[in-house]
């Protein structure tokens, strides 16, 4: 603060140096012609012959001319030097030269006392024009008058000019000396409050302009701080709003999963049910909602035990049980600890416990197989040895009486091999060898075997096959399966009946339907099809329709039973392999045998 008022006063008085020169100017040009006045004076004393009386007038004029070179000399460093001080002195030099010409011009000559009211002039003018520091202004004034006081003195003429003088001349004096102070101080002042006003201006417009800056720094700061609110505020919006998808899309997965979805609470309420529990339990949402879990019919005491321990140890736990009240399912489930209650998954197990049971009964019938299949062996080694004795002494003449006896012997014995050897087939569990051949081909070859055995029996056979692509079949089981539905069918009708044997394609599927004209089977039996050492014959083994069923599967054809009283239809569904079902061997005919 202190330099910049140090400054403004610098400026002040440097303006005030400016402002005197030029009027230091305008007062040597005032000068210049006030010599010029006086050097005329000066001649025409020279004129008049002043000079020979009193050389004087010679000193005088020389003065006049010295102080005119000094006039000229104030106009050229007014011109020439804008920043000097010279003009102060020079301003003061003059002013003493001309008090004291005005001294000496009233000892030479009383005529010149006029000149003296040119000086009181000059006094004012120098006070107007040109004023003065105090401090030169006080001295300045002072000398003069002193001059002028002593000039009055030795040029009196009498007491009351002199008195007179005096008088103007103090009133005169003081007069410019009051006017040239206030003046100065009037400048001073303006150029005060004109530079303190721009100093305010600049003070203010600084303070503005830091005020403007801080303004500017904040409303960055705080639009930085809103940008940055916004930003975090769409982010989290865009949270909320990825969380409430996922929470809506996790809400959907378990209202539409297929297993039963619950929650209850601490106080064993159910708080949330899925639309499988709804289907389940055979209630609404709105019905289940509130109601304690032991209303539920299923829920043992060992369910409940479970679900105790979740809520108090605060684990999960896994568990299968069967329930009779929902119609003997197994049901797996998994309860899991929440804050204030649990969660529990309800899945439905029963197709996988058949499935599992099924597998260890085939695991079984396999052991089974596998004992069977050796005893079968080692029963059939005894046997032929039997049938060839038997053969070996019926040939005999000694027992020729016994001959039939023999001949049913070996009968038995040739049942009992035949037997077996549908036990083996059945109990047989490699995988069968499958080489690409048209059904209607192996159905052609059976045909005259077929026929025979109709026509033994009075009875037909009638083939109706179709175009139909070539399959993965292995000929010997499909003909064994073939001659078995058929000698069934043989065995269910009388005499005068007929079989229809049809090959045809069905969607993507080869079919090959065996229709009977018997009796039928009876709808308590039809399930039972295809269990071994099933059979409603009383001479037979029930192992053929089990051979066959199993043909079926190692083929993985299906086969489809219908059955009325006026016949069975017997139709076993190939399938059509990707590569067979552009080449198709076409072996169709119709074949029509009586017996």
């Amino acid at each position: 603060m202190s330099t910049d008022l140090e400054k403004q006063n610098m400026r002040i008085r440097c303006d005030i140096r400016i402002i005197n020169h030029k009027r230091m100017k305008c007062l040597s040009i005032m000068f210049l012609i006030l010599i010029s006045i006086i050097l005329l004076i000066d001649n025409n004393n020279r004129v008049t012959g002043l000079w020979h009386t009193n050389n004087a007038y010679k000193l005088l004029c020389y003065i006049h001319i010295s102080y005119f070179c000094i006039a000229v000399y104030g106009i050229l460093i007014t011109y020439l030097d804008k920043e000097s001080q010279k003009e102060i002195y020079l301003q003061v030099n003059l002013f003493l030269g001309l008090n004291m010409s005005s001294l000496l011009s009233g000892w030479v000559s009383p005529y010149l006392n006029g000149q003296i009211s040119v000086y009181i002039i000059c006094c004012l003018c120098i006070s107007i024009l040109f004023p003065l520091r105090p401090k030169y202004s006080i001295l300045l004034f002072i000398q003069s008058y002193l001059l002028l006081i002593v000039g009055l003195y030795i040029n009196q003429t009498n007491l009351e000019t002199f008195q007179a003088n005096i008088m103007n001349a103090s009133l005169v004096f003081p007069m410019a000396l009051l006017i040239s102070i206030i003046l100065y101080r009037y400048t001073e002042r303006e150029l005060y409050n004109k530079y303190n006003l721009e100093w305010l201006v600049k003070e203010r417009t600084s303070e503005l302009l830091n005020a403007n800056k801080l303004l500017k720094s904040e409303i960055s700061e705080r639009e930085q701080m809103q940008t940055e609110k916004i930003e975090q505020l769409t982010k989290y919006l865009t949270l909320e709003a990825e969380l409430s998808r996922s929470n809506q899309f996790i809400a959907d997965i378990i209202k539409n999963m297929p297993d039963v979805f619950f929650a209850i609470d601490k106080n064993w309420q159910i708080t949330y049910i899925n639309r499988a529990g709804e289907i389940t339990f055979a209630k609404s949402h709105a019905e289940l909602a509130g109601k304690i879990i032991t209303e539920l019919a299923w829920v043992t005491d060992t369910v409940l035990n479970h679900f105790y321990e979740v809520l108090t140890e605060k684990k999960s736990v896994s568990f299968e049980f069967l329930s009779k009240e929902l119609e003997d399912k197994w049901l797996e489930v998994r309860a899991y600890p929440m804050e204030g209650g649990l969660t529990c998954y309800l899945r439905d197990i029963t197709s996988r416990k058949i499935t599992e049971y099924e597998l260890a009964r085939l695991d079984r019938l396999y052991l089974v197989g596998q004992l069977a299949s050796g005893l079968a062996h080692e029963i059939r080694n005894p046997l032929t040895v039997v049938r060839g004795y038997l053969q070996l002494l019926g040939s005999k003449s000694v027992f020729g009486d016994q001959k039939s006896t023999f001949e049913l012997m070996i009968s038995e014995l040739d049942r009992a091999n035949a037997i077996i050897t549908e036990f083996l087939s059945l109990a047989q569990i490699k995988q069968a060898d499958l080489k690409t051949i048209n059904l209607n081909e192996i159905l052609n070859n059976l045909y005259p075997l077929l026929s025979a055995d109709a026509i033994n029996q009075n009875k037909q056979i009638h083939l109706l096959l179709s175009e139909i692509p070539d399959l993965q079949l292995n000929c010997k089981e499909i003909s064994q399966m073939v001659l078995n539905l058929v000698r069934n069918g043989l065995e269910s009708m009388d005499e005068g009946r007929s079989i229809t044997i049809r090959s045809f394609r069905e969607d993507n599927m080869a079919a090959l339907e065996i229709i009977d004209q018997g009796c039928g089977i009876p709808q308590e039996n039809l399930n039972k099809l295809g269990t071994p050492f099933f059979t409603t014959k009383n001479y037979g083994t029930g192992l053929g329709l089990a051979t066959s069923y199993r043909i079926a599967e190692s083929h993985n054809a299906k086969i489809r039973v219908l059955s009325n009283s006026t016949g069975t239809s017997f139709c076993i569904l190939f399938p059509i392999p990707e590569q067979g079902q552009d080449a198709s061997k076409s072996v169709a005919g119709l074949h029509s045998f009586s017996a």
